[in-house]
């Protein structure tokens, strides 16, 4: 089954890479080239290995099922909603740190000072980089809004505290 995530994770990262390509005004296929293969291999990790056996042994021929009386399992819906949490949570945390990478760079070009007086200037660096280069943009926003959910404050000059996240395995 991680081999299907890995073709399937390579599929929509390849669209995703095609779409990316020209609208960041690069060629498509340098995006799809770059997105294919990070979708490959979200795709192989998401994979799951332990699917339960769907076999319908114990039906017997002679019963008819009524599609009212079907219940849907309560544990199926609940390994999809914890999978769902997994990713986002996952995601967050990735655009988290990228975020910390923002901030470190923003002290290292001594704009930090200025930002910690002026929060509203993330506003303006937002709307400067959507508007000039978009992808950047975009991925500045993304970061910011994972910075939110995470409760970033100017006491810390806007660095997120991340913790570590469980090592359970998939």
């Amino acid at each position: 089954m991680r081999i299907m995530g890995a073709i399937i994770g390579f599929s929509i990262g390849v669209t995703i890479g095609l779409s990316m390509g020209v609208a960041a005004g690069g060629g498509a296929v340098n995006g799809a080239i770059v997105f294919g293969p990070i979708g490959a291999v979200i795709g192989y990790l998401l994979g799951r290995q332990n699917i339960p056996d769907q076999s319908t042994d114990h039906l017997n021929n002679d019963t008819v099922l009524d599609p009212m009386e079907i219940q849907p399992h309560d544990e199926n819906m609940a390994d999809l909603t914890s999978s769902i949490e997994n990713i986002f949570g996952a995601v967050v945390q990735i655009l988290s740190l990228a975020w910390n990478f923002e901030m470190k760079l923003f002290k290292a070009i001594r704009l930090m000072p200025m930002l910690v007086k002026h929060p509203v200037l993330f506003a303006v660096i937002g709307l400067l980089s959507l508007a000039f280069s978009p992808p950047i943009g975009v991925v500045f926003c993304l970061t910011a809004f994972a910075a939110m959910h995470k409760g970033v404050d100017r006491r810390r000059s806007f660095v997120i505290k991340i913790r570590p996240v469980s090592t359970e395995p998939l």
